[in-house]
């Protein structure tokens, strides 16, 4: 496998080097992902979030339902659905925008191949606890998406106490990942190994 390169320090970098040096750690963790399977560390992860206590008492939690290479959300929506609690999934639209409804049966195919819920849209603020995916995420919290800032945008507005955790495979937290101005650091990453709190609430 081959081993990603670290990049610059924790810094925000000018746009146009910061947007050049996302794309090739972008492109670096992709190719490792190719070979992966999703699966791996599923369970070990849904149950480490569902025992932390961001979690434990929390009753709304945005999360996502992942795709083919992302961290498997499978167990952890399955296993939160049956405790009682409400979870809500992202909506993408053109404009790169997120609105966020009820995960409350099958879910229809979506734009950019992501499946979305058919329940009522609910403002993510109502969130006690919000789960997303991430490509990396370093040891300030900042998190390499996929490059539409859809995230940043939804999170931007999200109430100060309200934790994020980004989940991961192993090996992508690194110590730094370049980020601009307008990026939001996340609280946390979940790995099947166990949560890694980066940041307070």
């Amino acid at each position: 496998m081959p081993r990603m390169a670290q990049s610059e320090p924790c810094r925000a970098l000018p746009d146009r080097e910061s947007r050049q040096a996302k794309t090739t750690l972008r492109r670096q963790v992709l190719a490792m992902r190719a070979s992966r399977d999703r699966g791996t560390g599923d369970a070990a992860r849904a149950a480490q979030l569902l025992a932390h206590p961001w979690l434990r008492g929390a009753r709304i939690a945005a999360m996502y339902a992942s795709t083919r290479t992302e961290p498997s959300t499978t167990t952890l929506r399955a296993r939160w659905s049956a405790g009682g609690r409400t979870t809500l999934l992202p909506i993408p639209a053109a404009d790169h925008s997120l609105a966020f409804a009820v995960d409350d049966g099958p879910l229809r195919p979506g734009p950019y191949g992501v499946g979305i819920p058919a329940g009522a849209t609910v403002p993510l603020h109502h969130a006690d606890v919000v789960l997303v995916p991430a490509l990396a995420v370093d040891r300030g919290g900042y998190r390499l998406g996929r490059g539409g800032g859809s995230y940043d945008r939804a999170l931007a507005d999200l109430p100060t106490h309200v934790p994020v955790i980004a989940l991961l495979h192993p090996g992508e937290l690194l110590e730094h990942v370049p980020h601009e101005v307008h990026d939001v650091p996340v609280h946390a990453v979940a790995l099947p190994g166990g949560v890694v709190v980066l940041r307070g609430v």
